[in-house]
């Protein structure tokens, strides 16, 4: 089967990325659900921590790379708003701490409110002035809608990205999530395939032992 590192479009992305790291890039990857774009968020936050202590990911600092989705974001938000979990200033420093931030599901939603767009847009431009921390953002929407006044990344963070970061644009890219399903259904199929062979060569050993 094949590995993210080594697969068409998605390994390519994930080596440039891993090439830029420590530039304190800001980069956008957007396109359609299961284009792979989380997949090489995660592959890239291990190989920041592997670059700490490699092989040995259990002492490894937890401020090397974060990965936070929007929603998981939105609930520690709220959180803060019933004074029930952290200050809205703790956790934009725990965004702002890593090497690396993975910040995933950063499309537009009808719920978003601009406390959590202004937020985002301070903890890139915190990450951004300090020249070394990378950010990558995933979001579904569309390049051409990442140019809307509505969309859901911040004008501010879009501009970031453009100007040491850049957008990876995943559209055309081939379903990620269906070619991992085909491949893995390949490999049981291949093995469900040299189960049975086996079968009947011992099948077929038996008879001939008993004939004899």
């Amino acid at each position: 089967m094949r590995t993210l590192a080594t697969a068409g479009p998605w390994g390519e992305a994930l080596e440039r990325l891993t090439e830029r790291l420590g530039e304190g890039f800001v980069c956008v990857a957007c396109g359609p659900r299961g284009r792979g774009k989380t997949q090489i968020g995660a592959a890239l936050a291990v190989r920041v921590l592997r670059s700490h202590v490699p092989d040995r990911l259990d002492y490894i600092t937890p401020s090397a790379a974060k990965y936070v989705s929007m929603p998981e974001l939105r609930l520690q938000l709220q959180s803060s708003y019933n004074n029930e979990g952290q200050s809205a200033m703790t956790i934009a420093n725990e965004l702002i701490r890593p090497r690396l931030l993975v910040l995933d599901e950063a499309q537009r939603r009808s719920d978003r409110s601009a406390f959590e767009s202004n937020l985002l847009a301070h903890v890139v431009d915190a990450r951004y002035a300090s020249a070394k921390k990378d950010t990558l953002v995933l979001t579904n929407e569309t390049s051409t809608a990442l140019r809307d006044k509505d969309a859901g990344i911040d004008a501010s963070v879009l501009s970031r990205a453009l100007e040491c970061g850049g957008v990876i644009d995943c559209t055309g890219w081939p379903n990620w999530r269906a070619d991992r399903r085909q491949a893995e259904r390949g490999t049981r199929n291949g093995a469900l395939t040299a189960a049975r062979q086996r079968a009947q060569t011992l099948d077929a050993g038996a008879e001939t032992t008993t004939k004899g």
